[in-house]
C-alpha cells in the first residue's frame, strides 16, 4: 500500500511522538481490475483493511441519512423526551458513544440501512466470500456529541469467540459525517493468528513490533491511520491489530458499525433460536465478539461519585418502564443504604418492557441475518422495491480455481462476483 497523503504527528502509548501516515487506502500494486475499477477484495486480502465508496458519498443523500438517523431516535419508544437537536442530550453514557438501546438495532430505518449497505458492498464485490455463505451480523450505531472522546483502547484484535475454526469475520463502519474519520491499525497483521478468543489484547512488550515497519516480514508500513472519507465504508479483518484512539469530537459524529461472517455454516453465529428471539422480541443482541453492548460503562456503577449522574441521566433519557430501583448501597460510607433509579446497562427487549414495537421483520430482513448466498435487498437506487442478488456459489468458485490452475504462470483468471438477477 502506498501513501499519497502527508504524515501527521500522533502520540504513542509511550508518550513519544511518531509519524503516523494517513492512508486513503486505495492504492495497492495490481489492485485495478480489467475495467479500471479498484479490486477492493485484493486490497482487503493483502492489507487486511480497505475503504469502499458507497452511494452515501453523495452529500445530499448523506444529509438525508443523517436526518433519518436523528428521526429514528425521536421515534424510539424507550426514550422519554428525545431531543437530538440538544447538544447535551445523549442516548448513552461514556465517551465511545455506541448506542445500545433496542431500537438502535430494530428501527425500520436501521434495518433498511443494513440492506442498502450490504447491496452497495455486493455491487463493489468487496467481501471475499469465495463460494461460501455470508451472514450480516448485528452491530451498533455511534452517536458522539460535541466534546466527547472515547477511552483509548490499547492494541487488540476483535475476535469472535463463537466463530467456527474456518469462519472469517469482518468488521467496519460507514462514515455518515461530512468530514473524514480514521482507523488506527497495523496493516497486514490479519493472518498472524488463527484462533478466536474474543477481545484479544496485545501485550505491551509487543507494541514496538507493530509500531515499526518490517518489510522482511511483509509489513512495510508499520502503524498507520486509515482515512475513511464521508460516505465510505471501512472493512477490516477482525484479526487485524488495531486500537481506539482518544480523539475529542468537534462535531456530532455519526456512523453505523457493520459486521459480516463468511462461513460454511447455515446457522447464525449465535444460533438460530437466540437470533430469532432477538428479532421477534426486538431485544439487544450480542455483538460479534460475544459481548453484551451496554448503554453506560461500568464506571458509573463502580464509583459512588457517579451514582447521581447515572440516575439523573437515566430519568431524563428513558421512559419509566425501562427504569428500576437499585439495591441499597453496601458498606459504611456516606452512601450506605441509599438506592438509585437507573436503566440497566444491558437493556431488555421492547417486548419485555411492554413498549410499542416496531413492525415485524419480514422474511428478507431475517434472511440477511443468517448465512446465505442469495438475498433480496433494498438498495440506495431502489429504496422501495427489493433487488435480487446472487452471491458466488461453491461450484462457481471451484471452477474459477480450476481455471487458474490451468493458466500460464503469472496469469490470473477473472474471479466470479455477485450478480443482480432481478
Amino acid at each position: 500500500m502506498k501513501s499519497i497523503a502527508k504524515t501527521t504527528g500522533a502520540k504513542k502509548a509511550t508518550g513519544r511522538k511518531t509519524a503516523r501516515r494517513v492512508y486513503p487506502c486505495k492504492v495497492t500494486p495490481g489492485a485495478k481490475q480489467d475495467d479500471g475499477s479498484f479490486d477492493y477484495q485484493q486490497i482487503l486480502q493483502v492489507n487486511g483493511v480497505v475503504v469502499v465508496p458507497t452511494p452515501l458519498t453523495d452529500q445530499t443523500l448523506r444529509a438525508q441519512t443523517r436526518a433519518d438517523f436523528l428521526q429514528h431516535i425521536r421515534e424510539s419508544p424507550e426514550f422519554a423526551h428525545p431531543t437530538p437537536e440538544d447538544p447535551t442530550w445523549m442516548p448513552q453514557l461514556g465517551g465511545f458513544a455506541a448506542m445500545a438501546n433496542p431500537s438502535s438495532f430494530h428501527h425500520p430505518w436501521v434495518r433498511r440501512m443494513r440492506e442498502q449497505l450490504l447491496a452497495a458492498l455486493l455491487d463493489a464485490d468487496a467481501i471475499p466470500t469465495e463460494g461460501r455463505n455470508l451472514e450480516q451480523c448485528f452491530d451498533r450505531l455511534l452517536y458522539r456529541v460535541l466534546g466527547l472522546s472515547p477511552t483509548a483502547e490499547t492494541m487488540h484484535r476483535d475476535e469472535a469467540l463463537l466463530a467456527r475454526i474456518k469462519d472469517v469475520m469482518f468488521g467496519g463502519w460507514v462514515n455518515l459525517d461530512d468530514v473524514p474519520q480514521t482507523f488506527s491499525c497495523c496493516p497486514r497483521t490479519h493472518n498472524m493468528v488463527s484462533t478466536n478468543k474474543g477481545f484479544a489484547k496485545i501485550a505491551k512488550d509487543n507494541y514496538e513490533y507493530y509500531r515499526r515497519p518490517n518489510p522482511e516480514e511483509g509489513r512495510p508500513d508499520g502503524w498507520v491511520n486509515i482515512e475513511i472519507p464521508p460516505g465510505t465504508c471501512l472493512i477490516f479483518y477482525e484479526r487485524l491489530v488495531h486500537e481506539v484512539v482518544s480523539t475529542r469530537a468537534d462535531h456530532v459524529m455519526m456512523r453505523m458499525f457493520l459486521g459480516w461472517r463468511v462461513t460454511d455454516d447455515s446457522t447464525p453465529l449465535f444460533g438460530i433460536h437466540q437470533t430469532a428471539q432477538w428479532i421477534r422480541d426486538q431485544g439487544v443482541p450480542k455483538i460479534k465478539s460475544g459481548q453484551d453492548p451496554p448503554v453506560w460503562p461500568s464506571a458509573y456503577s463502580n464509583f459512588p461519585r457517579n451514582f447521581s449522574t447515572l440516575t439523573e441521566w437515566s430519568k431524563r433519557t428513558y421512559v419509566s418502564p425501562c427504569l428500576y430501583e437499585s439495591d441499597p448501597v453496601s458498606g459504611n460510607g456516606p452512601s450506605a443504604g441509599t438506592t438509585w433509579i437507573r436503566v440497566k446497562a444491558k437493556m431488555l427487549s421492547l417486548k419485555e418492557y411492554g413498549l410499542p414495537m416496531h413492525p415485524e421483520y419480514d422474511v428478507d430482513e431475517k434472511s440477511i441475518m443468517t448465512p446465505q448466498q442469495a438475498w433480496n435487498l433494498y438498495t440506495f437506487a431502489s429504496p422501495n422495491v427489493r433487488v435480487a442478488y446472487q452471491g458466488v456459489t461453491g461450484d462457481q468458485w471451484d471452477a474459477h480455481l480450476a481455471t487458474e490452475r490451468c493458466m500460464p504462470l503469472g496469469s490470473v483468471a477473472r474471479r466470479p462476483r455477485p450478480e443482480v438477477i432481478g
